[in-house]
């Protein structure tokens, strides 16, 4: 150890410096193992490979708990709509200026006692813009492109079509929309078979209808050979 008065203390292991103590704090060379860490104000981890700078670990047994980690808004006067906590995404630009290029966060829509909410948002950067994608309200609701879906899932565009894409990477396979009870998860659906373009309609677990790759509509049927059949 190293003692310089109104100076540094330096402390060595078989005569490499482990801790030194800075005007501005401490610097620790090697893993530092503490039963627990608060740090008050900001920290940096910096490292110049490609392993994790933040490993959280649990050893508990208890097979409904693993490892956390907590974002606490501590207020003495929470208001509707507080930001909650953030994670951002940062990197710089072509000019090296830095931005924030995604953010997942959390708001407390609704902070009266017995009557809390809570949603989780999710934001991207798109032509220098950070603008609100997704949402997962409080009651469960998704919203692409709404901040208020009204439904389990509310795809919305402010401006231009509103698509959703169903696709597949081969061409004889099928794409499918599936309605299902609690009786049966595939009672009705709605499917395009790539493998001869016919989209088919079925309700009760059984094909009613079809549009063949010529765009002949089939009625109980699924051929063009009979009379059951609209073309």
């Amino acid at each position: 150890a190293t003692f310089v008065q109104d100076g540094a203390v330096t402390l060595y292991n078989d005569n490499s410096i482990k801790l030194a103590t800075t005007s501005t704090g401490i610097d620790v060379t090697g893993t530092a193992v503490t039963d627990g860490l608060t740090v008050d104000g900001s920290a940096t981890i910096t490292t110049a490979d490609n392993n994790a700078q933040l490993t959280v670990v649990s050893t508990d047994t208890d097979a409904s708990v693993g490892p956390r980690i907590d974002f606490h808004r501590n207020s003495s006067s929470p208001t509707n709509g507080d930001l909650l906590g953030e994670i951002q995404f940062q990197g710089e630009d072509s000019i090296g200026s830095l931005n924030i290029f995604a953010t997942i966060s959390s708001k407390a829509d609704q902070v009266d006692n017995g009557a809390e909410d809570g949603s989780l948002r999710f934001k991207t950067l798109i032509n220098g813009s950070l603008d609100e994608r997704l949402i997962i309200a409080s009651d469960g609701n998704v919203g692409i492109g709404t901040s208020s879906p009204s439904g389990l899932l509310n795809v919305h565009s402010a401006s231009g079509d509103a698509n959703v894409f169903i696709t597949t990477g081969t061409t004889n396979a099928s794409t499918t929309l599936l309605f299902g009870d609690s009786g049966s998860s595939t009672i009705g659906r709605v499917q395009y078979d790539h493998s001869d373009n016919s989209m088919r309609f079925q309700t009760s677990s059984t094909e009613r209808a079809r549009f063949d790759g010529s765009g002949n509509l089939l009625i109980g049927t699924t051929s063009d050979n009979v009379a059951n059949q609209t073309g």
